[in-house]
C-alpha cells in the first residue's frame, strides 16, 4: 500500500458495467477499493483491489496458514492428555518461567 489511507466505494453490480474503466484506474493508482453489491443489499457479492493490495492478502493469508500449522503442531503433542493435564502442565510450565525471570536468567 502507499501509505494513506485508501478509501472504499460502493458499486452496485448493474452499474459497473458503465464504470468499469473509471473504476479499474482508480483500484490501480490505489484511491479505492471498490465493493460491489447486488440489488441494494448491504452484503458485498465481490471487491475491486489493486494487484499490490491482492499481494499483500495473499501473503497475509500464506502467513496466518503457517501459524495455524505450527499451532496444529503443538496441540497434536497434547493428543493424548486431558484438559486437566494440560492445564496442570501450562501452570508448572508458567511457575517455571517466572522462577527463571525472577532469578534473572
Amino acid at each position: 500500500m502507499n501509505g494513506r489511507s485508501t478509501a472504499r466505494q460502493v458499486v452496485e453490480v448493474t452499474d459497473i458495467g458503465d464504470r468499469l474503466d473509471d473504476l479499474l484506474d482508480r483500484v490501480k493508482r490505489e484511491e479505492t477499493r471498490v465493493i460491489v453489491q447486488r440489488d441494494g443489499v448491504a452484503v458485498a457479492v465481490a471487491a475491486l483491489v489493486s494487484s499490490d493490495e491482492l499481494a499483500r492478502m495473499e501473503r497475509v493469508d500464506t502467513e496466518r496458514e503457517a501459524r495455524f500449522r505450527v499451532v496444529a503442531e503443538v496441540r497434536s503433542a497434547f493428543n493424548d492428555l486431558s484438559a486437566d493435564e494440560i492445564d496442570r502442565e501450562a501452570d508448572r510450565a508458567v511457575a517455571k518461567l517466572r522462577a527463571e525471570a525472577a532469578a534473572g536468567g
